[in-house]
């Protein structure tokens, strides 16, 4: 019964034994192409294995593949370093959320700055045909809502 527990391959130890040494490769290689079912002549021949600090080699630029790597990083964290990721983790979701909120609602406010901007140009273009027809600016005050300096400033 004990043997089973320490042979376990689920068991991260004894993974490590198996198939994470130099001595073993070929145990990996052949372990690999059984369960990735290679086509003849397609099949792993070799792997060379790394040192737990290599990772960032191997991904290179790979988003999936250095996510992939601090998902299993964690498995090795102590319970106060987890927390302290997801702390982390979650006031990053928290800053991104707020910029997004004040990125959206400052699209919205430039929204209707620009209908309240066209608005105007609208009452002020009816103002400048109003007295283009020659209407008393009078009329052009009680119809457009602008006032007569306003009229004035722009004709």
């Amino acid at each position: 019964m004990i043997a089973g527990k320490f042979l376990d391959p689920k068991n991260d130890f004894a993974f490590k034994k198996i198939f994470g040494t130099e001595k073993n490769k070929d145990i990996l290689v052949h372990f690999l192409n059984d369960i990735l079912s290679f086509k003849k002549g397609e099949e792993i021949k070799n792997v060379t294995h790394t040192q737990e600090n290599e990772p960032a080699l191997i991904a290179g630029d790979d988003f999936i593949i250095k996510q992939a790597y601090e998902v299993l990083n964690q498995f090795s964290w102590s319970e106060e370093e987890r927390n302290t990721y997801e702390r982390e983790k979650k006031s990053e979701l928290d800053a991104r959320e707020l910029l997004s909120t004040a990125r959206n609602e400052g699209i919205a406010l430039g929204k209707l700055e620009g209908i309240a901007l066209g608005k105007l140009e609208g009452i002020k273009e009816t103002a400048r045909k109003m007295l283009a027809q020659g209407i008393d600016i009078q009329t052009v005050v009680v119809v457009t809502g602008l006032s007569e300096q306003e009229i004035q400033n722009f004709t």
